[in-house]
């Protein structure tokens, strides 16, 4: 997730799962050491943070199934009871209560090698029970069963640091027809939490479940709202409440759920499994009070930052001035994350994070709004979500919706989102790129009444890619030219400029020609690509030359050249179209533009070309153009998607009008020797060598 990856998080993920699978899904290829060592490490235990054995509490009211034989299932494993109890108070607690039978030996690790996860710093875990159920018989191994601490730091590659824990339950021989009960909890949270109340909990998993039960206990006095997110069947079941002895209980309670999965290219914010959210919170103003008082605005920055204070103070354009105080935080200021103690949650201040050098993104916000402020700047610290963008307009105000953090900027009446955990952002701040456009942000400012959405007005200007391509050729059979000029912009402009950082020049001829050198059979690269940057504009362009033989291919009464518009990922598309959920457009926001154009030789006419239509849909809008200027011939196309997601309704229409686009642009240009046009049909791209349109 890049910053901050567990800020404000409330380690959710209390579910216990196969060890090895966990393993596997926590820690992604890209972040394993590169010495194939295991990234879970052993750690001593945190003191008296582990508990065996300990007493359910008084106030909890776990269901107790009956005994029944095994269940006739053809899946190896069967959830018969997932039941979570969440007590609200002084000190938080989350009990979790399963019941899983395994029906195949496939399935045993699910029962014999269990994974809890915790962080000591603020919370303990006490194991309750953990009973192997085999016919009229208990196996207890609550007391005995092997423990092992690990510590896995799935993001450290990334630069975050969380602290938590991995307790590993291993419980001996396990056999196919046994039924686990699990009984555990954990018990608090950060302290900086504490002040409302405010959690989720997961309702659905991959596999079926046969009863699910969530239970909300809180004193009656607290008003503790709740909200049902994600799935694509509905909410779920409303709660049945009670009130007896000045507490108030909320249960939630489904049976035969059906087993979740996700598909691929979701939007951000769509969640698969459908959750709980609680919250305390009244609403945003109240959340971005409580920040408030986390991040203190006004902290001063060190001494030995006069001397950058004093050059950007010089600096007369404002814009300019914020500009140049971004790129100083971000490059000389380490971004790294380690989410301990109070700091979790809490920023370092700015004299701490300049004088060690490093800061996560609290502490890099924190003091990017101090200079900025210094400087005469409107700057406030701004939540933001990494994980699901605009996630949070759709959930209750709270302040675990949010993990990360960036700075809200007001110059000359527009708001700028300035992320000091980037790299390679240069030039004028209107030019920047954005990676959290359309993202719902949360200013930390005690007027803030709402969430704010990233919007950027000058958004084809930032999120722009463009690709000039120009073909000649001298005279038939002989060897064309293609001259290639791309250009990124904003963001993709960034990434690009910290990529060139690390490509030699063979891997930067390979990045510019590789797709070229397949097009155009036979082709070669000219001389060495050239890299120009502009800075100020924040825009990069490489431009290329290539030798091209064969370019232009016979047909009858006359000779063709074949063209590919370079779109990106444009035609991204999931194998199964059929969905239940939201498809994400990879495309958006970025505006495509694609030019070529062709030179002939001078004993051929230009035919005739299709007439090109503008084309636009509910999801994408489509532009061309052709030109004719003597002997050269010349195709506009500029792409841009409409939106951001398609709904699972509309995917179908979506997807066959993304299919039609290589017949309406063509992808062929004419020409036929002096007075012997050949007739106005295009012939059989596919008789062509090269790709048509796409």
């Amino acid at each position: 997730m890049g910053c901050c990856h567990i800020l404000f998080a409330r380690w959710l993920a209390r579910s216990v799962c196969v060890l090895l699978w966990a393993v596997a899904q926590a820690v992604p290829a890209a972040c394993e050491p590169a010495s194939g060592d295991s990234p879970l490490k052993d750690i001593a235990r945190a003191g008296d943070a582990f508990v065996r054995a300990a007493a359910v509490p008084a106030w909890a009211d776990l269901l107790v199934l009956p005994a029944l034989p095994p269940q006739a299932s053809r899946m190896p494993s069967v959830v018969r009871l997932w039941e979570t109890q969440l007590l609200v108070g002084p000190t938080p607690v989350q009990l979790t209560q399963r019941i899983v039978q395994v029906n195949h030996a496939s399935a045993l690790g699910e029962i014999g090698q269990l994974s809890l996860e915790f962080n000591p710093q603020h919370e303990r875990l006490l194991l309750h029970k953990a009973l192997i159920l085999r016919g009229t018989q208990t196996v207890d191994h609550t007391r005995s069963a092997l423990v092992r601490f690990l510590q896995r730091e799935a993001g450290l590659e990334q630069g975050v640091y969380s602290g938590v824990i991995t307790v590993v339950v291993v419980l001996p021989n396990v056999r196919v027809g046994d039924t686990l009960q699990l009984v555990y909890s954990i018990v608090g949270d950060s302290p900086a939490l504490r002040a409302r109340y405010s959690h989720r909990v997961q309702w659905d998993q991959a596999h079926a479940i046969a009863l699910r039960r969530v239970t909300l206990v809180a004193p009656a006095e607290r008003r503790v709202r709740w909200r049902w997110v994600g799935g694509a069947g509905g909410d779920g079941p409303d709660p049945a409440e009670s009130v007896s002895a000045g507490m108030r209980r909320l249960r939630f309670e489904g049976r035969d759920l059906a087993g979740v999965v996700a598909e691929p290219m979701m939007p951000p914010r769509v969640q698969a499994m459908r959750r709980l959210y609680f919250s305390e919170y009244a609403d945003w103003n109240e959340v971005a009070g409580w920040a408030l008082r986390l991040f203190p605005t006004d902290a001063p920055l060190p001494d030995d930052m006069a001397p950058v204070i004093e050059r950007l103070r010089a600096l007369s354009d404002p814009q300019e001035r914020a500009s140049q105080a971004l790129q100083w935080v971000q490059s000389e200021i380490r971004h790294w994350s380690a989410l301990v103690g109070d700091f979790a949650l809490r920023p370092q201040l700015p004299a701490v994070v300049v004088d060690r050098g490093w800061g996560d993104c609290k502490g890099k916000a924190l003091l990017l709004t101090a200079l900025l402020r210094e400087l005469g700047i409107d700057a406030r610290p701004a939540l933001a979500s990494l994980a699901t963008r605009d996630g949070p307009a759709s959930m209750l105000p709270a302040p675990d919706l949010f993990d990360h953090v960036i700075v809200r900027v007001r110059l000359a009446g527009r708001e700028h989102y300035l992320d000091p955990t980037s790299q390679g952002q240069v030039g004028l701040l209107s030019r920047m790129g954005q990676r959290l456009e359309g993202a719902a942000v949360l200013p930390i400012d005690a007027g803030t009444q709402d969430l704010a959405i990233v919007r950027s007005p000058n958004r084809t200007e930032i999120f722009g890619y463009f690709v000039h391509e120009r073909l000649s050729l001298a005279r038939i059979g002989a060897t064309g030219r293609l001259e290639v000029d791309i250009r990124w912009t904003g963001a993709l402009a960034e990434s690009l400029r910290l990529a060139l950082l690390r490509m030699g020049q063979a891997q930067l001829r390979q990045f510019v020609a590789g797709g070229y050198l397949q097009q155009y059979d036979g082709s070669r690269l000219l001389g060495e690509p050239e890299v120009k940057d502009d800075r100020q504009l924040n825009q990069l362009t490489i431009r290329a030359n290539f030798a091209v033989p064969g370019l232009a291919h016979p047909v009858p009464r006359g000779w063709a050249i074949a063209f590919a518009p370079s779109l990106g990922d444009v035609v991204d598309m999931p194998s199964q179209l059929v969905r239940r959920f939201p498809l994400a457009l990879p495309s958006f926001p970025v505006t495509y533009h694609y030019r070529v154009d062709m030179t002939w030789p001078d004993s051929l006419t230009i035919d005739d070309g299709p007439a090109l239509q503008p084309f636009e849909t509910p999801h994408f809008k489509l532009l061309m153009n052709r030109s004719v200027r003597g002997n050269t011939e010349t195709r506009t196309i500029e792409f841009a998607a409409k939106v951001s997601e398609v709904p699972p309704e509309e995917v179908l229409a979506y997807a066959s009008d993304l299919g039609s686009l290589p017949a309406r642009i063509g992808g062929v240009m004419m020409a036929s020797a002096n007075g012997t046009r050949p007739p106005a049909p295009i012939p059989d791209e596919r008789a062509l060598d090269g790709p048509p349109g796409f």
